[in-house]
């Protein structure tokens, strides 16, 4: 099924009204989320390598999440009442399915972790499992373009493509959690990388992975408002988790899609700063011979704070770092497409 004529430009107006009502109700509710954080508990006081001076809430995520979820239930309502489809393939209903059961769990660890500080393999036993549910789902690397096959052929991965798909969950989750440390930074780079994906998935016809990403920036949007420097609450793991999920799997669904090998470029670039930090950080802490998972002040954010940037400054350098990489990203796939 091709998406064309008033169906295309109906499913790109949900797409874009999916934007503005995740941003809408993220930003409505973060300031009671931020209360309800300060009256349980999950709050952020200061460490040795935090940057803010003063006890901030957590768990604005849980407005992400809510707000993300919530978006996706009415513009899918409406479009039903409106006639029109935003799936071209049955399976990939299933597939949207697969990402917000596996968003819901991926919170729940996120926030039990703001709360009660999880173990490391707790976290990573909660990743696992949402990337896993996911993948049952729908969610799933399946294939890849054989660079030797002049014709254009495909490898089909079979189960190797499982192991692939839940790493590259599980990786990118932790990514955006390890570059959340700075007011504003991970919303911004997730918006910006979210927004990517949604162009790409416009571009090339599909409507329900061009509206999870939507969603997902427009909660970070929302939520940005209040997280800006001077930040009044943070996003938490809750929220760094749920962001770092759905630009995973939106990317899985979308572009990753395509049976081009060059295509595999596109996400990786599209979300280069925080794997780049996460990359540089593994390698640093295992030079160092300490855990993997031990919290540093070498990431990409503290050594440009050395440098004598402030922290808007900081933010504002690596949104545009990421701005460009998906420039190159969306020029990438658009030549791939044709």
């Amino acid at each position: 099924m091709e998406f064309q004529g008033h169906q295309a430009v109906l499913a790109k107006m949900l797409v874009i009204g999916g934007f503005a009502a995740a941003a809408l109700i993220a930003y409505l509710l973060t300031p009671w989320v931020g209360k309800l954080a300060t009256r349980v508990g999950a709050v952020q006081t200061p460490r040795a390598r935090d940057i803010h001076q003063r006890a901030i809430p957590r768990w604005g995520g849980i407005a992400m999440v809510v707000a993300f979820a919530g978006a996706i239930v009415l513009v899918w309502w409406v479009a039903s009442l409106l006639g029109v489809s935003l799936v071209s393939f049955p399976s990939a209903k299933r597939a949207v399915v697969g990402i917000l059961l596996g968003t819901l769990l991926i919170a729940v660890v996120g926030a039990l972790d703001d709360l009660y500080d999880l173990s490391p393999a707790l976290q990573l036993a909660g990743q696992g499992i949402a990337a896993t549910a996911a993948m049952f789902l729908g969610v799933k690397v399946e294939f890849v373009s054989n660079p030797f096959d002049p014709t254009g052929g495909v490898l089909f991965l079979g189960d190797l493509g499982a192991f692939i798909t839940v790493f590259w969950i599980m990786g990118i989750t932790k990514a955006v959690d390890l570059i959340d440390g700075m007011d504003g930074l991970a919303a911004g780079i997730s918006a910006i990388a979210a927004a990517t994906i949604a162009l790409m998935a416009t571009t090339a016809g599909q409507p329900h992975v061009a509206l999870v990403a939507a969603a997902a920036g427009g909660g970070a949007i929302g939520f940005l408002r209040h997280n800006f420097n001077p930040a009044r609450i943070f996003m938490g793991t809750v929220g760094a988790y749920v962001l770092g999920f759905v630009l995973a799997t939106s990317s899985i669904i979308g572009v990753l899609k395509i049976p081009v090998l060059i295509a595999m470029v596109v996400p990786i670039l599209a979300l280069g700063v925080p794997i780049f930090d996460t990359s540089f950080a593994i390698v640093r802490r295992a030079r160092e011979r300490r855990p993997i998972f031990a919290a540093d002040k070498g990431h990409l954010h503290h050594r440009l704070l050395d440098r004598g940037l402030t922290q808007r400054q900081t933010v504002f350098v690596l949104w545009l770092v990421t701005f460009c990489l998906c420039a190159v990203a969306f020029a990438i796939f658009r030549y791939t497409i044709g």
